[in-house]
């Protein structure tokens, strides 16, 4: 069983909240709008190119573990080969 988990999180944590923010800040609704009272600390894009860093090295981490074997699955594994928790 591949284990996809890491993937999954990727995109749901990091990429797509990541890309909602780029594509409202492009909007420039603040022009539109007015000021934004509640704007927030981390409106630099510093904070942008950080968690793209971090979700570089998060996938990177991720696909290591496939070639590794670590896939979430460990040798001597009690739960190995148990068949909806009847065997744990």
């Amino acid at each position: 069983m591949i284990y996809a988990g890491g993937f999954c999180g990727l995109f749901i944590l990091f990429l797509i909240p990541l890309t909602l923010v780029v594509f409202t800040r492009r909007a420039e609704v603040e022009k539109r709008l007015g000021p934004n009272f509640n704007k927030s600390y981390f409106s630099n894009k510093k904070w942008l190119y950080f968690i793209v860093f971090y979700a570089v090295l998060t996938l990177a981490a991720v696909i290591s573990s496939f070639f590794g074997n670590h896939a979430g699955k460990e040798k001597g594994d009690p739960c190995e080969g148990a068949v909806y928790g009847d065997q744990l």
